[in-house]
């Protein structure tokens, strides 16, 4: 359970760390770029609140976890500019069990491609 509060993009010259394509700003960003393979990732229980632009970045589940196997949920995302964004570029990915409020743009979306995306029990405002 954690708390990230109004992430701000960053001023200045950058110097992209090895394999970065370019700089996210977002409270949360784990495993979010396209080409990062990923495993194992539990991400439960944390608020993002008021982001310049994404509030959390990751890669989605794969479809077919089970509800007890949940290892995204819980979460509560808010005043972003982008809520919920799916990195996850396998052929179906899901999320599920989390909130959304009040952001600029959209609360929840997939910016790389992929052939399905199951949305469920996420409450967006």
């Amino acid at each position: 359970d954690n708390i990230v509060i109004n992430t701000e993009k960053r001023k200045g010259d950058l110097e992209m760390m090895e394999g970065m394509e370019g700089d996210v700003t977002a409270n949360y960003s784990i495993c979010s770029e396209e080409k990062q393979m990923c495993s194992d990732i539990t991400f439960k229980g944390n608020v993002a609140a008021g982001s310049e632009e994404w509030g959390v970045a990751l890669a989605f589940e794969q479809c077919g976890s089970d509800d007890d196997e949940r290892s995204i949920s819980g979460n509560a995302i808010f005043a972003a500019e982008y809520g919920l964004v799916n990195g996850s570029s396998s052929t179906c990915s899901q999320i599920g069990y989390n909130s959304v409020f009040f952001c600029r743009q959209w609360g929840l979306i997939s910016y790389v491609a992929t052939n399905q995306v199951y949305v469920h029990d996420v409450v967006l405002v």
